[in-house]
Order: C-alpha cells, then sequence, then structure tokens
C-alpha cells in the first residue's frame, strides 16, 4: 500500500533584500565661496533612492538622489566632512558606503569601515 504525503504548493512570494552599500564614493568641491560640494558614487543593484551626507563635528547636511550624484550646498570653508552614501529599495537601507572625506578648499579621500 502506499501513501502519497505531498500537499499542494504554497503561493509563490517575492522577498526583497536591501541594495549593496554603494561604492566608489567620490566627493568633489565646486566652489569654496558656496561650499558646493558634489558626490557621486557607482550604483547599487535594486537602489530606488541614494542618501549622501556631508558630516562634519557641528553640522550634517543631507542631499538624495534617484541618480548616482548630487550636491550638497552650503559646506563651511576650512572644515573637514565625511561623506557617505546610503541606498534604499522598498523601506530597507544598504548598508553605509565607506567614508569619503573632503575639506572645503581641498579634497582628500580616506577609506574606512
Amino acid at each position: 500500500m502506499s501513501v502519497d504525503c505531498t500537499g499542494q504548493r504554497s503561493e509563490v512570494r517575492r522577498i526583497n533584500t536591501a541594495p549593496c552599500a554603494p561604492q566608489s564614493v567620490v566627493s568633489q568641491l565646486l566652489d569654496c565661496q558656496t561650499g558646493d560640494v558634489q558626490i557621486s558614487w557607482q550604483s547599487s543593484k535594486g537602489a530606488q533612492i541614494y542618501y549622501a551626507q556631508a558630516k562634519s563635528t557641528d553640522k550634517t547636511l543631507v542631499c538624495n538622489s534617484t541618480s548616482t550624484f548630487c550636491t550638497i550646498p552650503g559646506l563651511g570653508c576650512g572644515q573637514t566632512y565625511n561623506i557617505t552614501v546610503v541606498a534604499e529599495a522598498n523601506s530597507c537601507s544598504s548598508k553605509t558606503s565607506e567614508i569619503s572625506q573632503v575639506t572645503a578648499g581641498t579634497v582628500t579621500f580616506e577609506q574606512t569601515e
């Protein structure tokens, strides 16, 4: 006697993980007078929007973009800012990108994890 205990298949559910952290973050100071900095990065698979942040010891400035770059205005001359980018999709955020640093008047890059 053979008994088949296989039931019906369940409904297929699709899940999405968070996007990967943005890579190759580059900061370029556009104008020391206005303190505008352009931030660019490589796209992350599945990302719908990106949030870039410039953070100094006393100020945090942000921009968002559906592309792979954005501009943050108003950095103070002579101040150093840590630049990071996060990708988001379906309310899930990626890990933070590696840190890039920018100082008004000069641009330096330092990778940390």
